[in-house]
């Protein structure tokens, strides 16, 4: 029945779908508004009665039809009062109505009054029962005094509808209202500062929760409690500024108060006093928050300036230690090596100290860590393609089959080495195309180093025509051989007949160079075989077919 209670209460005052009036006889005449003003007061009247002889449950149905019929008296008189206000203005007001109208708003003023006072001190009541009650049932109570708030907020809204009713029938209650409006702009100012309390409330709650063993279910319970008081108090006063407004009271403090609340951009939301108070607002709580941490903020971030600077030196001081120690000659490591554990050890510094630099901010860094290490075991499973590849790259680095700068053969791509990843080898071709080939597929696969030895051998094959003179051929390619200036005495080069060939005489010509300069030997001797054969008459054939034709005599007939 209590909530049977609340809802009637609610459907009073709050706007709901009101109970209509019983229907009349369709034979009889509809009476006046007047004439039902009067006869809606008669049964307010004698529900009253009972409402206060019953008991139990029969108390509670009688406050029900009570509540309805109150709502039908604010809303008919309402209207009354408008239609007599228009009558006004024409010099035609029946006295006799515009007296009964008068007479039944001071009745309904006074009744609402005292209501809402009832409810203020059970509400007060509630308040004082809460601070001792079991948090468990907190909430419970805070959406009790949710409803009695609401009933109270909707009860004013309508005394100060009677009000201004009263006013536009002339009646002298100035004095009255300015009480009215005072009672009211205290309200709003309880509820906002209801509002500000509980959201200190949660921040405080919030850091207790943060805390190393902290009794989390009861104090989520708690902060479900204020939520809802924030909740509900809000809600209030957003009725009583509307209230307000219609007295053309400024509002603009209640309003930023509500917005910044709830986040909802109601009515008067966008004024530019409204945001102007809000700019004004959080300026004073960020002044006072440095105010009182500005010492703290100063010391924590030179400290923090003082870890990134001393991790930088670091990071340059290990890089510069590696590279000296990995290019020296004892080691003579590859340059593929020295920069993966240059850079992998100047990373390792820098977050080290990013590390520091978080421990000293107050952030745990235990179940970030933790949670790195759950991460990278479930991603160990699901990259094992790039682990392979990783794996890989350090063998390269390990047996230093090609070093930057090296011209190599690997995975099917010929080109010279750019650079290596951890699971990748970056290959430019000689179009100057950039490959990048796993490290997996390198490392799988046959890898050719062309520019690994100092001193490279050029093998060449020049071929001449059979009636040509094998000797001079000879002569002619070992003079030319001889004479380059990039051609090596030592290995001696070689030049001799390889093969009788289907169309030419087959000589191989197998100068040795210095390795850089591979491809200008090979060009050049080519080049000079070719002017002297041409020169000295020698014929470098092309492939040519002997075709013979045989003739048979014709049989006899």
């Amino acid at each position: 029945m209590t909530k049977l209670r609340t809802l009637a209460t609610l459907l009073v005052l709050a706007g709901g779908l009101a109970q209509p009036v019983a229907a009349q006889d369709a034979t009889r005449a509809t009476p006046s508004p007047s004439d039902q003003l009067l006869e809606l007061e008669n049964r307010i009247q004698r529900l009253t009665t009972l409402h206060e002889t019953a008991k139990g449950e029969d108390q509670e149905v009688f406050y029900d039809q009570l509540a309805r019929r109150w709502f039908e008296h604010h809303e008919l008189l309402n209207r009354i009062a408008a239609d007599l206000a228009r009558d006004t203005e024409k010099a035609a007001a029946d006295s006799v109505a515009f007296a009964q109208a008068r007479a039944s708003l001071a009745k309904e003023i006074a009744f609402l009054k005292q209501r809402v006072k009832i409810r203020i001190d059970d509400l007060a009541k509630l308040l004082v029962e809460r601070a001792s009650a079991p948090r468990e049932s907190w909430f419970a109570m805070e959406e009790k005094m949710a409803d009695l708030s609401t009933l109270v907020d909707r009860m004013m809204y309508a005394i100060a509808s009677d009000y201004k009713s009263a006013e536009t029938l002339r009646m002298d209650v100035a004095t009255e209202r300015a009480e009215f409006d005072e009672l009211m702009a205290n309200r709003a100012s309880l509820q906002a500062a209801r509002i500000e309390a509980g959201r200190q409330e949660l921040v405080r709650l919030q850091q207790r929760l943060s805390r190393p063993g902290a009794q989390t279910e009861a104090l989520e319970m708690e902060r479900a409690a204020v939520k809802e008081r924030i909740r509900w108090n809000s809600a209030s006063l957003e009725i009583l500024v509307e209230s307000m407004q219609n007295r053309r009271v400024d509002t603009t403090a209640y309003q930023a108060i509500l917005l910044e609340t709830t986040g909802q951009l109601g009515k008067g939301a966008l004024d530019p006093k409204v945001l102007g108070t809000l700019v004004q607002k959080w300026i004073a709580k960020a002044a006072y928050w440095l105010r009182l941490n500005a010492s703290k903020i100063l010391v924590r971030v030179l400290a923090v300036a003082l870890v990134l600077v001393a991790a930088w030196a670091t990071a340059y001081a290990t890089r510069r230690v590696i590279r000296r120690t990995l290019g020296s000659k004892r080691l003579s490591a590859s340059k593929l090596l020295q920069e993966l554990l240059i850079g992998t050890a100047s990373r390792v510094v820098w977050i080290l100290g990013f590390i520091v630099v978080l421990s000293m901010v107050g952030i745990d860094i235990g179940p970030m860590l933790a949670g790195l290490g759950i991460a990278g075991f479930i991603l160990g499973f699901a990259l094992q393609e790039t682990l392979s590849n990783f794996a890989s790259g350090l063998m390269i680095m390990m047996y230093r089959p090609f070093d930057v700068g090296d011209v190599v053969t690997a995975a099917g791509v010929t080109g010279k080495v750019d650079g290596l990843t951890i699971v990748s080898t970056v290959l430019t071709t000689f179009d100057n195309q950039r490959i990048v080939v796993p490290n997996s597929k390198v490392w799988g696969n046959v890898i050719t180093n062309a520019t690994a030895e100092t001193v490279r051998r050029v093998d060449l094959v020049f071929g001449i025509g059979y009636q040509e003179d094998i000797d001079k051929a000879r002569r002619i390619l070992e003079d030319i051989i001889s004479a380059h200036p990039l051609v090596l005495k030592d290995p001696e080069p070689v030049v001799r007949l390889n093969k009788l060939g289907e169309s030419s005489v087959d000589f191989v010509c197998r100068p040795w160079c210095k390795t850089v300069d591979y491809w200008t030997v090979y060009w050049d001797v080519t080049q000079q075989v070719k002017k002297r054969f041409d020169a000295e008459g020698v014929s470098i054939p092309f492939p040519q077919r002997d075709v013979h034709v045989y003739q048979h005599a014709a049989s006899p007939r």
